[in-house]
């Protein structure tokens, strides 16, 4: 990648076959495309998307190998949960690393302890920094400690993309 908003080119492609495998699964189109596109922005992974659990499990079956991070919300708009979700795919996948997204405030009770809980709405940051402190590395520019300038023209684009899918 290159500079702050990366532009995609053969090499990339070609790295990203070694790159981590996030799988992400929101049942709100407009939440799930700002999630895509910042990760895509943000992160050097391939990453997966998914509407509902019925359709995230076949993508990570699909996949050919191990989801290394699920990002999921938690009220599904179907039988299943985000919670429910992470489970079945961690039986077989104990070292997935797993963030459940909600709109309540505090987390449920039954998330495992190693798991992340995310309050919607989140700030970008924090959300990245989830994926940071689980062993995914971020893009410099969206860094908390990174360099200011950049960041808030990393969030600005961001806050661009977003404008122009409502």
């Amino acid at each position: 990648m290159t500079g702050c908003m990366g532009n995609e080119s053969m090499a990339d492609t070609r790295v990203l076959r070694d790159a981590p495998l996030i799988l992400v699964v929101e049942d709100d189109g407009r939440t799930l495309d700002f999630i895509l596109t910042l990760l895509k922005y943000a992160i050097s992974a391939q990453v997966l998307s998914a509407r509902n659990p019925s359709s995230a499990l076949s993508a990570a079956g699909a996949a050919g190998r191990s989801i290394d991070l699920l990002i999921s919300d938690i009220d599904l708009a179907a039988g299943k949960t985000g919670i429910d979700l992470a489970r079945e795919l961690a039986r077989n996948n104990p070292s997935m690393k797993v963030v459940l997204m909600s709109a309540r405030d505090v987390p449920r009770r039954d998330l495992h302890a190693e798991w992340r809980f995310l309050a919607k709405p989140f700030m970008v940051t924090t959300l990245l920094d989830y994926v940071g402190e689980l062993g995914f590395p971020v893009s410099g520019c969206f860094q908390s400690h990174g360099n200011s300038k950049n960041r808030l023209r990393a969030l600005g684009h961001m806050q661009t993309i977003e404008s122009q899918t409502t």
